[in-house]
């Protein structure tokens, strides 16, 4: 009887790619009659090779079908079609498949599935994240998308259970790659050279049932890892093979199987798994070093402001650390481009309006610490989420201490108004300060501001930029550049100043000069009076060709707080900065090393000539200024601040408590 979800066609058309020498991946489909199954899976299969660039072969064994199997699929065109004489059951036929096959993955892929869209190419560039992996699982859809598996789990008693079976597709607890105990064997990609390393499926459990979990247990053992990737859908009509009823038929090997699997890896289960359905999602957590919870204004968008992108770093290093990360934009929007990348890099996303915050509880254990980021979400947490967190170690990133900024940009323009605010904005902060059991600040300047304030736990994170891959050079390159976006009104004074008073000079004494303005929503009135050799770009999804092209990069900044992310992607591609005290405060950076400080327009105009007439100059602080990145605000450095933070913050907080 055909499943109601079941499209059955007359006349299928099913035409392979040409089979090539060199092969990503084989994948092996195993069937035992139900050809009406078989047939919508290798036409599924078909579409989707059609929007995949992984090379593949597909390889079918027939395991002795006394349907009509043997007579529609033995001539499909470019199918590699292996029939056994004898049924042999799926695991004998997948391992029989897998020697059949050559490419650096086997993917098994069950008869009674529908791949849909890139679900491939998703997990094979899941190996490539993680190179430590031997197994990637697809999620697992009921043929009306519920979900039907999301990763497995194994409890101490040898049982299982299907993470996330009934839940949404868009529920945010499955949205995220992650490593798990097992992945069903419906749709699997394993590494070639761990397949034949081990043997294959464990025929102990012929003819089927737990040989998936088994190839798992394997690889944790061996010292790789097994990886659920949510990105890669499949539909699988459970229960068609097998039926559904455990005391008959193949079926009845599921409870044999799973004393079988006890016994071989008791050891393992009474060591590293929990009671059966204690603490759910401990146990589908269980592969991590704890779990961290982050707000932030909203989704960071790394391509448009420096605060994003050391969010995302953040992120980042706390994923290469082995935490479990959930991400909570406080305004609730969703930024499904970014959003979307940074579930695919293993980040949860909760969205607080959509109730998300109620599904805390069962992961309260399992904390270890919130990450709450600038006054407004901080404070706001305090005042509304904090219930939710009853005894977890809290964290303040300030971005940069707000007061600060605002008293500066007050005392340039001698407002009142502002300077006020700037007193309301400091008692604010340091309230929060004294809330919390640790505070994050950028830079050192503004450590030891803190640390002669307040007796509370100061952690200094910086900016993180990526090691330079480009050959540098003073050769053709030209120019000045700035980059900023104008949402930040420091960055608009910055420009006003410079157009006004420095640009002038410098074309009086460099009549060929350029200077190319990059950043989000440049303001109407500095566009229009753009003098001759400024161009305003505004926002630029990417700067490599940007840094690799100009000559100097210019931080003009008269007021600000914090660590000036363009002065650190400046130096992270190699090119010379002429800056303000401002701009290089928290830096590390010192006139004439790493750097070319100036403070008035004059100032301004002779350290440019010094960097566009002295290639030695030039050379010298570009290398120094990457070794400094490197050593100071690489991704290294960033991992061992953040785990020697986390492990001082848990550390205070469980003698307080003790």
């Amino acid at each position: 009887m055909s499943h109601p979800g079941l499209v059955v066609r007359e006349n299928w058309q099913i035409d392979f790619p040409a089979l090539s020498e060199e092969v990503d991946v084989s994948i092996i489909v195993c069937a035992y009659n139900k050809s009406e199954y078989t047939m919508q899976c290798l036409s599924a299969l078909q579409d989707t090779l059609a929007v995949n660039t992984t090379t593949v072969e597909v390889i079918l064994v027939d395991d002795a079908s006394n349907d009509d199997t043997q007579e529609i699929f033995s001539t499909v065109r470019n199918l590699r079609y292996l029939r056994l004489d004898l049924n042999l059951g799926f695991l004998r036929a997948a391992n029989f498949g897998a020697r059949q096959a050559k490419g650096k993955y086997v993917l098994f892929l069950n008869n009674d599935t529908i791949p849909i869209g890139n679900w491939l190419d998703i997990l094979k560039d899941t190996f490539y994240r993680h190179p430590n992996a031997a197994i990637v699982g697809s999620q697992l859809l009921y043929p009306n998308g519920i979900v039907q598996e999301a990763g497995g789990i194994i409890f101490n008693d040898a049982t299982g259970w299907n993470y996330g079976k009934r839940f949404q597709g868009t529920d945010p607890r499955i949205g995220y790659e992650r490593k798990v105990d097992y992945c069903s064997g419906a749709s699997i990609m394993v590494r070639m050279d761990f397949w034949r390393n081990i043997g294959g499926f464990n025929e102990v459990y012929a003819p089927a049932y737990y040989e998936d979990t088994d190839l798992s247990f394997n690889a944790w053992n061996s010292g790789y890892e097994v990886w659920v990737q949510p990105q890669s859908r499949v539909i699988h009509y459970e229960g068609i093979s097998h039926g559904t009823d455990e005391s008959k038929g193949l079926k009845r090997y599921q409870v044999i199987n799973a004393e079988n699997f006890k016994k071989v890896w008791e050891n393992n289960l009474q060591l590293h798994h929990q009671p059966n359905a204690n603490k759910v999602w401990g146990a589908a957590h269980r592969h991590y070093r704890g779990s961290i919870i982050v707000f932030d204004e909203q989704i960071p968008m790394p391509d448009v402001d420096s605060g994003s992108l050391r969010m995302v770093e953040i992120l980042l290093s706390l994923r290469r650390l082995n935490y479990h990360v959930t991400f909570v934009p406080v305004n609730g929007l969703r930024k499904f481009e970014y959003s979307d990348k940074l579930e695919a890099a293993g980040i949860e996303i909760f969205n607080i309006y959509a109730g998300h915050l109620d599904l805390i509880a069962e992961r309260l254990p399992f904390l270890t610490a919130v990450w709450v980021c600038r006054p407004g979400p901080t404070k706001r947490f305090f005042d509304d989420y904090q219930s939710y967190f009853p005894g977890v170690p809290v964290i303040f990133d300030t971005i940069d201490l707000h007061f600060s900024r605002i008293r500066r940009q007050a005392m340039l323009e001698r407002n009142e108004d502002l300077y006020r605010q700037s007193l309301m904005q400091e008692m604010i902060e340091f309230d929060l300060i004294g809330k919390s059991d640790a505070t994050i600040v950028v830079s050192t300047a503004e450590e030891e501001l803190l640390n002669a304030r307040s007796k509370r736990q100061v952690f200094v994170l910086p900016n993180v930029h990526a090691e330079n891959v480009y050959d540098v050079s003073p050769v053709d390159r030209s120019g000045l550049l700035f980059v900023g976006s104008f949402e930040h009104t420091p960055n608009v004074d910055a420009i006003e100043w410079m157009l006004a008073e420095i640009w002038p000079a410098l074309r009086r004494e460099f009549p060929k000069l350029t200077l190319r303005i990059v950043g989000a929503k440049p303001p109407v009135h500095l566009v229009e009076i753009a003098p001759e050799g400024v161009t305003f770009t505004g926002w630029l999804k990417e700067l490599d060709e940007e840094y690799q092209n100009a000559r100097i990069v210019i931080a003009p900044l008269r007021y600000g707080a914090g660590v000036k992310g363009k002065v650190g992607q400046a130096m992270a591609f190699g090119v010379p900065t002429v800056v303000t005290q401002i701009a290089a405060e928290g830096m590390q950076l010192t006139d004439g090393f790493n750097c070319l400080v100036a403070e008035t327009s004059q100032d301004f105009v002779t350290a440019i000539g010094r960097l566009v007439s002295d290639d030695h100059l030039w050379e010298s602080i570009s290398r120094q200024g990457l070794e400094d990145v490197e050593r100071n605000f690489g991704r290294t450095s960033m991992d061992r601040k953040i785990f020697s933070m986390l492990e001082n913050v848990s550390d205070r907080r469980s003698k307080v408590n003790n």
